[in-house]
């Protein structure tokens, strides 16, 4: 059976861009896609303000238990998706050849099971750092797919009984929007002070030329105090952009600035979004060398301390890299990949 006639089911949390479907449809590829990101808009968590502060002391203090609260939040998520999704169930009169699960909100396992009655080939990948609760469900889920993925090769040393393999995140192309005189130097990410930090020590070890280049965005609710205003050259935000906005943003730009948490060593989307729109990267994840599309003329590595080598690196062209390299990561011929398709 050719891929072409292949019915896929992608099951998602609103990472998946509107271009996705045209990216696999380009490709022959028949998929739909399943979107729930929206469960803080239509039901949101309510948290009674004195009943559950009285209850999560006395978890904390009396049972030692410390997610009294995410606990409580995954199990009004829980039912939110098992109503959204009975839904669709209710509606579907499909068959999937696969379905693949990207990332796991706290699905019950009978939900699971209804997945699995409609597909014989059910696979889950996770693009960021595992949860505790993502974990949990995962354990008690696993037997309900062929293969679990995960960006963070410390997954498959942590977890050897789940079996977890890892692979890569990927990029979407994006029609027109690779610019010829790219001029930006971007970061986007959720605030913490450590971020702030370390972005601040880049700064001050660049040239005044290049202070104009910067469009650098950290993301806090309540956009503390400065909400879209300049705090050293570092714009504070309360909302985070949308993923298309995002793309667009790279697009724009010849530089982006990867600061990896201590809690993960997968290569963020930035890799492979800098990859497609060949942007040089800055990132304090050394694991970047052993994959096959480094070159130290793109990816400069430091701790955000040390940035002997930055003017040199800053000032030498982007080396193209091997177009079969760079289609690797496409979403499309990732998704063969997952999915075993070739």
């Amino acid at each position: 059976m050719k891929n072409s006639r292949k019915k896929i089911l992608i099951v998602e949390l609103g990472l998946l861009s509107h271009e996705s479907l045209h990216t696999l449809k380009e490709a022959n590829i028949d998929a739909e896609i399943l979107n729930f990101d929206n469960v803080n808009e239509v039901y949101p968590f309510v948290y009674n303000k004195i009943l559950d502060r009285l209850l999560n002391i006395f978890n904390r203090v009396i049972l030692n238990n410390k997610n009294y609260i995410s606990t409580l939040k995954s199990k009004h998520d829980k039912k939110f998706y098992d109503d959204e999704f009975n839904t669709f169930f209710k509606a579907n009169t499909k068959r999937y050849d696969y379905i693949l699960f990207i990332s796991l909100g706290p699905y019950s396992n009978k939900l699971l099971k209804k997945f699995r009655s409609i597909s014989n080939n059910m696979s889950v990948y996770f693009w960021d750092a595992l949860k505790e609760d993502q974990l949990l469900n995962l354990i008690k889920g696993s037997k309900y797919f062929k293969n679990i993925y995960s960006f963070n090769p410390e997954d498959v040393q942590n977890y050897p009984n789940l079996q977890i393999k890892q692979t890569t995140n990927f990029y979407f192309p994006i029609k027109n929007q690779i610019k010829e005189n790219k001029d930006k130097i971007t970061y986007v990410g959720n605030y913490s002070q450590e971020r702030i930090e370390l972005l601040n020590s880049f700064i001050t070890q660049l040239n005044v030329e290049y202070f104009s280049k910067l469009d650098i965005s950290v993301v806090s609710r309540d956009g503390l105090g400065f909400n879209g205003k300049l705090v050293n050259n570092i714009r504070v935000v309360n909302k985070a952009l949308s993923y298309e906005d995002n793309l667009i943003k790279l697009s724009n730009s010849f530089l982006t600035l990867d600061i990896k948490p201590d809690w993960h060593n997968g290569l963020s989307f930035r890799f492979f979004e800098s990859l497609y729109f060949k942007n040089k990267i800055i990132t304090n994840n050394v694991n970047v060398i052993y994959y096959d599309f480094y070159h130290p003329d793109n990816i400069f590595i430091t701790d955000y301390l040390n940035f002997e080598g930055l003017n040199e690196f800053l000032s030498k062209p982007y080396h193209d890299i091997d177009k079969k390299i760079v289609l690797k990561y496409r979403f499309d011929n990732w998704l063969k990949r997952i999915l075993e398709l070739d």
